[in-house]
């Protein structure tokens, strides 16, 4: 890859991280009548990703795979953006928690991208570990096991997903963490 190549690529990295991270901070810090002091306290960073996707030209056959999970990424981004100012001043806790199902959408089409592009990778490492040059080198390198990374596990209502770090070492135990979501599911598989 050249740097013709790479340029769009990097234009288009530093707002769309910059937009997943304000739309982060806002799930984080998200209360009750308090959207409009989160949009605010935020500013407007997908401003910067629509005008840069406004200004791109179509990406080349070479990156056509690349360009699509970063399409697929900003506009999952703008739009949970987009939501969350529709929401402001009208049911803001719920309207936030609708907008935000975008943020998802759009690292999982982001993630994939974190083994070969640097910026992504860190992106997707705990803030602590990002100024961990070694840490971010080993999360870079191709993993060393085949069962790493998202792995979804069956399918459909009663399938989930799990995750197991791609510089995972075998001899080092590592901690697990089981979310739960949506009870009412359980309840329809086990009756």
């Amino acid at each position: 890859m050249d740097d013709q190549d790479i340029g769009p690529i990097v234009r288009l990295l530093g707002p769309l991280l910059g937009t997943l991270e304000a739309l982060e901070f806002i799930a984080r810090h998200l209360r009750p009548a308090g959207l409009v002091a989160a949009l605010h306290a935020v500013g407007a960073p997908d401003g910067d990703l629509r005008e840069t996707r406004a200004g791109m030209a179509p990406w080349p056959r070479a990156l056509a795979g690349v360009g699509a999970a970063l399409d697929t990424a900003a506009d999952g981004a703008r739009d949970a953006f987009a939501a969350l100012r529709s929401a402001a001043g009208g049911d803001e806790l719920r309207g936030a928690f609708a907008a935000l199902r975008g943020a998802p959408q759009a690292l999982e089409a982001l993630y994939p991208l974190a083994g070969v592009l640097a910026p992504v990778n860190r992106f997707f490492l705990d803030p602590a570990h990002r100024v961990d040059e070694d840490r971010a080198r080993r999360f870079l390198a191709p993993p060393k096991h085949p069962h790493t990374g998202v792995l979804p596990m069956g399918d459909g209502r009663g399938g989930c997903w799990m995750y197991g770090p791609e510089d995972i070492d075998a001899h080092t135990p590592l901690p697990l963490v089981v979310a739960l979501h949506g009870g009412a599911m359980l309840a329809e598989t086990w009756s």
